[in-house]
């Protein structure tokens, strides 16, 4: 599956969500109020990183060398603007949780439901502005064990471009999924190697290993057989792309810390954490962002 997608590269630490990444939108509407193409701030960016973590819909390892530099620009003024509220995390993507000791895990219509710790998570693929489908489909993965789907398909053949969506083929479920390439500013294309979302080149590239391209201030990383370029003023005006040793790159503000592994984080009091922010070592007093304490290397409700 592409990891275009957020919800396809997200974590799944423990949270007020539970800690399966399986479940994670839900019927009670998106969160998303037409933030628009705006780039966020550098504030906004961490902030959205440590209430994602909170909240349990990303790992506090991953967000920068992970695919922050893949978020798309709504998704991160809605996480940033749901501090201290993890009921309006969830709501950005969609997803919803209540209490439920009698809960039943579920992948029927549009509805997924999955249990965790007396919770009920419910994702209504209607409902989740990333859908990449309007039904509620089981792909066998332990990890994801569902994903919105358009449809199934066969293989290959079935895969092309719908405008700028692509069609895409899971085939370890014969599930048809639909990316949107323009939500992450690239164009759908489909050409003799097949369709792809698409930066507008077509450079082709065999490694997972994720660069810098210093003359476009871009990450470059591969999908689909071929480079595309993420570029860091995209991410957020002013940051500026920089490369890790283990093949990661991310879009930062400095080289000062590591944005990459366990160490990224730590509690240095029950209400303060220490976080390397795109490479610029902060600590965070969780309370200011409406958390009621530092536990587990991050903040917590």
């Amino acid at each position: 599956m592409s990891c275009l997608l957020l919800a396809a590269c997200g974590g799944d630490d423990d949270s007020a969500a539970g800690d399966d990444a399986g479940a994670r939108d839900d019927g009670g509407g998106s969160g998303f109020d037409g933030g628009g193409d705006q780039p966020p701030t550098m504030d906004e960016v961490v902030t959205a990183c440590l209430v994602g973590a909170a909240c349990g819909l990303i790992e506090t390892s991953g967000c920068w060398a992970d695919g922050v530099y893949l978020w798309r620009t709504d998704l991160v003024h809605c996480l940033a603007a749901a501090a201290g509220d993890c009921n309006a995390a969830l709501a950005c993507e969609g997803m919803g949780q209540q209490v439920d000791p009698d809960c039943v895990e579920s992948c029927e219509g549009s509805l997924a439901t999955e249990c965790s710790g007396g919770l009920r998570l419910d994702h209504d693929c209607t409902q989740d502005p990333l859908s990449t489908g309007p039904m509620c489909a089981p792909t066998g993965d332990e990890v994801f064990p569902y994903t919105c789907a358009d449809g199934t398909c066969a293989g290959p053949g079935d895969e092309g471009c719908d405008g700028d969506v692509l069609l895409s083929c899971y085939q370890a479920s014969s599930i048809l999924l639909r990316l949107d390439c323009a939500l992450d500013g690239f164009q759908c294309v489909d050409d003799e190697t097949g369709p792809r979302c698409s930066d507008g080149t077509a450079v082709p590239c065999a490694t997972f290993d994720e660069t810098c391209d210093p003359d476009a201030n871009a990450v470059v990383f591969c999908d689909r057989g071929y480079e595309v370029k993420r570029p860091c003023d995209r991410v957020s005006p002013g940051s500026t792309c920089y490369e890790l040793d283990n093949g990661r790159a991310y879009c930062g503000w400095g080289s000062d810390c590591r944005p990459s592994g366990q160490d990224i984080s730590s509690c240095l009091s029950a209400t303060t954490l220490a976080y390397c922010a795109g490479g610029v070592p902060l600590e965070i007093d969780c309370t200011e962002l409406g958390f009621a304490s530092c536990q587990d290397e991050r903040c917590v409700p």
